[in-house]
């Protein structure tokens, strides 16, 4: 039996499934896998997206995930719908074409798109996508660093698409598993924009949901400080509540919480939860604060308000499970929509408490505006 890559001609290991130098499939089954072409996002929608799927990554025990990764519910970090990567063709419009006897994406076409035009999204996605399913999405970091390079130099002739197309190529490589990279990209785009909001605020999800509260703490203040809470409206107020959530969690881990960043939460989230704001998530997490600040009956009645606000089975088990802590009691048992939906039952599930964490490129309205310029000097 011949042993070699039929797409590049490399010499594979017997067992190999992936060709190590191109990712090209080595076996039926693996190739007959669903395929990836492109992205279409806008920058707002990514935003309330990223925004809104921290605050139920941030409270009570923690995942058995590994942390820093950025898993999706699905697998497939392109997701479907909105902003599905798939295409029922073998060519994508971008002329993407696929290997006949493989049934995968042209490598030397997608390397050919991506020399020719360096922010070819759907070329760098797709490359991204099938590296990542082998654990090799690094390799494509020099695609990736030639996109940003490219980004600096177009920046006026993008105009407005300038900050979508930065925070689109961050994300690819992040979703893939490129998190080294991903970050890097993330930074140079708040270096290019002077430290827009928007880019802060998503570097901040980033390090939220990869379980690095102290750094997310550190870019959830460089976007408050400069953010005008009018213009920016619910999405100020969702940045104040995930920063005091990422406070929580650092207390939650630490040997000896700050106490005096403790308090900042408990504001923050009392600010919320007494006006127009009051979610769910704010009334969770302020119980969890309570909790690690050993005031239990307030904890408690946090608790209590949250439940008010809860519309699902796996969010009613996030409060008993909050409760059962602070009343020293054993944790629930998770109901089946958190096992599916939230890592393996972890009490601090997924998104709307009743999935996975939500696909950041799906199609959605943006329920909280824009967001102001939040420039700062740094």
């Amino acid at each position: 039996m011949d042993n070699k890559c039929p797409s590049c001609g490399a010499e594979m290991r017997a067992e190999a499934k992936y060709c190590d130098q191109c990712a090209t499939p080595l076996t039926p089954e693996v190739a007959d896998k669903p395929k990836s072409a492109g992205v279409n996002w806008t920058a707002l929608a990514i935003l309330a997206l990223a925004i809104a799927a921290i605050a139920w990554l941030l409270l009570l025990p923690k995942s058995p995930e590994q942390p820093g990764t950025m898993a999706t519910a699905t697998g497939n970090p392109h997701g479907t719908s909105g902003g599905q990567m798939g295409s029922s063709s073998g060519v994508s419009p971008h002329g993407m074409g696929s290997d006949t006897a493989t049934g995968m994406p042209d490598f030397e076409q997608l390397r050919a798109n991506l020399a020719a035009d360096p922010l070819d999204v759907e070329s760098l996605a797709t490359l991204y996508q099938t590296y990542g399913m082998i654990g090799r999405a690094a390799q494509v970091r020099p695609e990736l660093d030639a996109a940003m390079a490219a980004l600096a130099e177009q920046r006026e002739e993008l105009g407005d698409d300038f900050e979508t197309k930065g925070m689109e190529l961050s994300l690819i490589a992040l979703q893939s598993g490129d998190i080294d990279g991903g970050l890097a990209a993330l930074d140079k785009l708040i270096e290019l924009t002077e430290g827009s909001g928007q880019s802060l605020l998503l570097t901040a999800d980033v390090y939220a949901r990869l379980d690095d509260p102290a750094k997310a703490i550190g870019y959830y203040d460089r976007y408050l400080e400069s953010a005008d809470p009018v213009a920016d409206g619910a999405i100020h107020e969702q940045a104040l509540v995930n920063r005091a959530l990422a406070m929580v969690a650092l207390a939650d881990t630490a040997e000896t919480p700050d106490q005096a960043q403790l308090g900042r939460a408990v504001n923050d989230l009392t600010q919320i939860t007494t006006g127009d704001g009051a979610s769910f998530e704010a009334w969770l997490g302020l119980g969890k604060a309570y909790y690690l600040l050993s005031e239990s009956d307030k904890a408690i009645v946090a608790y209590e308000q949250a439940r008010q606000l809860a519309t699902d089975d796996t969010m009613n088990w996030q409060v008993d499970s909050g409760l059962a802590e602070v009343r020293g009691e054993e944790p629930p048992e998770p109901p089946a929509s958190a096992q599916m939906g939230g890592g393996m039952g972890s009490p601090h599930g997924g998104m709307g408490g009743s999935s996975g964490m939500a696909n950041p490129h799906g199609s959605m309205s943006n329920p909280h505006g824009s967001v102001g310029d939040g420039t700062t000097d740094g």
